[in-house]
């Protein structure tokens, strides 16, 4: 089976599981954000924020900090009844080049014999952290009753985009948020990835595309190319390195934000990695649907990778003009030679497919694209 498309279910607030963010953001609370820099993650390094200022997360992890502590695991096994046990097939790992935000990867690799991802596509409601929260978690219980093993969730998954006049500590919740995300998850033994709000130097802060396995944060980015239409530059500041490239359950990761996808110069780093999936979550309206598809078709395409875009649903206002914007959904999963292998519609859910880890190696040594590639001089 190669995929499908499921609808999911919505949070009944009367029965909520799931308790209300502390100190959630209301629009007459003063936003502050204060520092750090896009780049992979080291182990032991705080995320923007000290171990004063954020409960505890997994303490099964290395971190005290939750979702704000940076540590690294190779994600090359997976947590059976007995422990830690090994999957799939060795083979030596290939070294990439330890610049520009790319990881280098050492030592021998372990290749899964299948991978099983997921996008939850939901209508992201601005500013609502708990309502947010509350269809995630249903959507990772979801997520782990169905066997899947790495879950995207959508751009500014915690918040939506919230107005840049429109006051709230929006970076605290959502990492309140990502906490108890990156908690269940852990106890779910499921990774997750996702963006919300991040803490930067200056007065805004950044679109911050995190991926966490087990209490661990394996991949940080922040978004580089923010979306002028809709004046996203006016509430966030541009991130100021590539995407990094981390090994997350024997599959070489990475991920960008939404517009970032548009630009093959800046997943040149993942390309030269070797990343083979690459995750875009985003609010993609409707009416460039068709560029949706098509970009993450190609990206597969050019990178000989898969593609796990997750999108989401309802509508908004957005921009100078407020206008409203319609999602369709249709997040979607692409094989590395452009094949969809699963895609939604414009229902709640879980996008779901099972993926050959083995496959981009095949396409490769097929089409051998970066031995082939000649760089002319400008």
């Amino acid at each position: 089976m190669n995929g499908a498309s499921t609808t999911g279910r919505s949070a009944d607030p009367e029965r909520s599981v799931v308790p209300p963010i502390r100190g959630s953001p209301s629009s007459t609370e003063v936003a502050k954000v204060a520092g750090s820099e896009s780049r992979s993650c080291p182990p032991g390094r705080p995320l923007g924020r000290t171990e004063s200022t954020l409960r505890p997360a997994n303490r099964r992890a290395a971190t005290a900090a939750g979702a704000a502590t940076w540590a690294r695991g190779s994600g090359d096994s997976i947590r059976s009844a007995g422990g830690v046990a090994p999957r799939g097939h060795d083979r030596p790992a290939t070294v990439h080049a330890a610049a520009g935000g790319v990881e280098s990867v050492r030592g021998p690799r372990t290749i899964p014999a299948s991978m099983r991802v997921a996008a939850l596509q939901f209508d992201v409601r601005r500013g609502e952290v708990s309502a947010n929260l509350e269809v995630v978690c249903t959507g990772l219980r979801e997520a782990r009753e169905r066997g899947v093993e790495l879950l995207l969730l959508p751009e500014l998954w915690p918040t939506s985009f919230v107005p840049a006049g429109e006051k709230g500590d929006w970076v605290g919740a959502s990492e309140e948020a990502l906490g108890r995300v990156v908690d269940l998850a852990a106890e779910l033994d499921l990774a997750v990835a996702g963006s919300g709000y991040g803490a930067a130097p200056g007065d805004l802060p950044r679109n911050r595309f995190t991926l966490f396995d087990r209490g661990e944060c394996l991949l940080r980015y922040d978004k580089v190319q923010l979306f002028s239409p809709t004046g996203e530059g006016l509430g966030f500041s541009p991130g100021t390195s590539p995407p990094p490239t981390a090994r997350v359950r024997g599959l070489l990761v990475s991920g960008v934000v939404c517009y970032d996808v548009r630009f093959a110069s800046l997943l040149r780093a993942p390309f030269l990695a070797g990343a083979e999936l690459l995750l875009v979550p985003a609010q993609w309206p409707v009416g460039r649907a068709s560029h949706w598809r098509a970009l993450l078709r190609g990206r597969a395409v050019e990178h000989q990778a898969f593609v796990l875009g997750a999108n989401r649903t309802g509508s908004e206002t957005m921009g100078r003009r407020s206008a409203l914007l319609e999602f369709p959904g249709n997040s979607l999963v692409a094989d590395p030679a452009g094949h969809l292998l699963a895609e939604g519609d414009g229902a709640g859910g879980l996008v779901v497919a099972d993926l050959d880890p083995r496959a981009p190696g095949v396409l490769r040594r097929d089409v051998p694209v970066r031995r082939d590639e000649r760089l002319l001089e400008e």
